[in-house]
């Protein structure tokens, strides 16, 4: 064989095996890196899919992905549209991430109390798990599929058309694109209204009133300056108190031993809104903004009542501000290393620290006022003692805890002439149970359509009382500090929302619930949202009330 032909032999192999070769590498990224970059995404998709069962979120999320896909092809040819396609994919991603942990997309709730994550503890290292496998599959880069023009063109036509066909039959907020949209729209609105609160003047006025009605007659059986104690209770629905299983055997025994207020519901949430609104018996716009108005603390303090918050947080910096700033006499931190979800006190170890400071309170001759709030119910948590049955589900265990813990203080309490005969116990919780996943599935007869208002217990004992329930139809917390105050027959100036539940009449906010841009009625004894015209002006009321509460 010449030189030539041995020379030229395996260029002409070369010649005929490289178009072979640089197509298979063209395509291999494409097929691995655009199908997992997809596939992850249909994972958080489908893990929905399979815990709702709900045919709408698969068929959204479908679509949107569809449309995702395409635009990506789309945007990856400028150097821009790689950051569009990052967002877009982790946009989708989360808001799945979200829909599978918490039931429901991102909502402005979830974005104002991000600076409380570390109280989701349980749920704490798959929500971070989860972020960053929806972080991971966003940033894998998409490469581009050369597909002909019109087929794009085509595909995202078709692709908005049943986006918006989607939206059209079964409402918007239901694809994580639409829901996202919807986050935006409503940060802006809250945007607007926080200016319009800036440019409200003095509208004190508007809210003011010389006195608490007087709706009934202090009892007899009532010293005349009793202790009180007000118990708030981390997320606590009369559904759970109910619940045939006797997950809060109890509570429910205080219930049926006290004057107990039924059809009575939240007004707001979460806990920062949930404990300020009922105190001084108004809403709050923003969940560390200050109310300079009249509240139960300032009152009793007026009374010649020392008044005391236990702070079951007192590691938490933001959460210890926020009770210093409420105007009590005296907020106790307790010191040491507990037990509870981050370094907070346990149920067990809250109701023992209550007890306790009460005992010791009642050795003065001063009348008190102590406010708790116990932790342990928050969403996501399990309990780090008593156990429900198997203790297999941390929902009915916490709860189950719960009960026990206070069990045991409502004995000790009772058995203590010194405390009962001299005391008002005040039953209740900052706001109603969130319907997370986990609540929907233990709990879910009956059915809750909106997550974060529903029926709470309120319930008032005092030695020597006849135990009746008040059906009071609806109304809500913004009426807690003038009933108390109602019983007690103190009367002060004030700026009070809410009114007596002693008194049988209505006020225009009793039966109104209000959580930025959620806003819904109670007045039928169910949720409903507002219409327009009664949104339009409940809202223009909530802006003359932010104003007069910062004045």
């Amino acid at each position: 064989m010449s030189k030539e032909t041995i020379k030229n032999t395996p260029l002409e192999n070369n010649s005929e095996s490289t178009p072979e070769t640089a197509a298979s590498r063209k395509w291999r990224p494409v097929i691995l890196l655009d199908i997992v970059k997809v596939l992850m995404s249909l994972a958080l998709l489908g893990g929905v899919f399979f815990q709702t069962a709900s045919r709408k979120f698969l068929l959204g999320g479908l679509i949107e992905l569809l449309l995702i896909v395409i635009l990506s092809n789309i945007f990856t040819k400028k150097r821009i549209g790689q950051i569009a396609e990052f967002l877009l994919f982790l946009i989708f991603n989360l808001q799945f991430l979200f829909q599978y942990y918490a039931g429901s997309y991102v909502t402005t709730v979830m974005v104002s109390n991000i600076s409380s994550a570390e109280d989701l503890g349980g749920n704490a290292v798959p929500y971070l798990t989860g972020i960053i496998f929806s972080i991971i599959g966003a940033l894998i880069p998409w490469i581009r599929i050369c597909l002909p023009a019109s087929m794009e063109r085509g595909t995202l036509t078709a692709g908005l058309i049943a986006e918006l066909l989607f939206t059209w039959i079964f409402s918007a907020g239901l694809t994580p694109g639409s829901a996202f949209v919807e986050l935006l729209r409503d940060e802006a609105d809250l945007a607007l209204d926080r200016k319009a609160v800036q440019n409200t003047g003095d509208t004190r006025p508007l809210f003011y009133k010389t006195e608490i009605p007087d709706c009934i007659e202090k009892p007899l059986c009532l010293p005349e300056q009793p202790n009180i104690v007000l118990i708030l209770t981390e997320g606590l629905s009369q559904t759970i108190i109910d619940d045939p299983r006797d997950v809060m055997v109890n509570v429910r025994e205080l219930e049926g031993s006290s004057l107990f207020f039924a059809n009575y519901y939240n007004h707001t949430f979460a806990t920062f809104r949930g404990i300020i609104g009922q105190l001084f018996s108004g809403y709050q716009m923003n969940n560390l903004d200050p109310n300079n108005l009249v509240s139960l603390q300032g009152v009793l303090s007026g009374e010649g009542y020392h008044t005391v918050f236990i702070n079951t947080e007192p590691h938490n910096e933001e959460f210890t501000t926020y009770l210093e700033n409420l105007g009590f006499d005296e907020v106790i931190n307790p010191e040491g290393d507990f037990n509870g979800e981050a370094n907070s006190l346990s149920d067990r170890e809250a109701y023992e620290y209550l007890y306790n400071t009460i005992e010791s309170l009642s050795d003065s001759d001063e009348p008190f006022l102590t406010v708790i709030y116990t932790f342990g119910t928050h969403t996501s948590l399990n309990s780090p003692d008593a156990f429900y049955g198997d203790g297999d589900n941390a929902i009915l265990n916490k709860f189950y805890n719960l009960d026990v813990q206070f069990g045991n203080f409502w004995e000790k309490f009772r058995e203590d002439n010194r405390l009962a005969d001299n005391t008002l116990l005040v039953f209740t919780t900052d706001h109603s149970t969130y319907v997370e996943t986990d609540y929907d599935t233990t709990f879910p007869d009956p059915a809750r359509g909106l997550p974060a208002t529903d029926r709470i217990p309120l319930a008032i004992y005092y030695a020597g009382l006849d135990p009746s329930v008040i059906n009071v139809y609806g109304r809500n917390s913004l009426d807690l500090t003038p009933t108390i105050l109602d019983l007690l027959d103190i009367s002060a100036e004030n700026y009070f929302l809410g009114t007596s539940l002693f008194n049988t009449s209505y006020n225009y906010y009793d039966t109104l619930y209000d959580t930025e841009t959620f806003h819904v009625s109670t007045a039928m004894g169910a949720p409903v949202r507002l219409n327009y015209e009664d949104l339009v002006l409940f809202k223009q009321h909530l802006t003359e009330y932010y104003s007069a509460k910062e004045q």
